[in-house]
């Protein structure tokens, strides 16, 4: 009995973590593109760009579309087609 408190505690904390982690993740990517909104392309390109590091697949495709566009880096379209040449 006491193994299978230990085991569902276990699960519990684990499952609470990564929600934890998702919020944060959210609470970034949202700060990204109110930046993005308001047209402030470099602060929006650093969280873009730092939470794309990290894995996330919706900073990873704003990123790109700020290479494609042009938006906030001089080199953008340099970047761009360094990445799609990656294929």
């Amino acid at each position: 009995m006491k193994t299978k408190r230990l085991a569902y505690l276990f699960v519990f904390s684990v499952l609470f973590t990564l929600g934890s982690f998702s919020i944060v993740f959210a609470d970034a990517l949202q700060t990204g593109i109110d930046a993005y909104t308001k047209q402030d392309f470099k602060t929006a390109y650093k969280v873009f760009k730092e939470l794309a590091q990290q894995g996330n697949p919706d900073a990873q495709n704003n990123l790109g579309i700020m290479y494609f566009q042009k938006q906030g880096l001089p080199e953008g379209i340099t970047e761009f087609e360094r990445l799609r040449g990656a294929r």
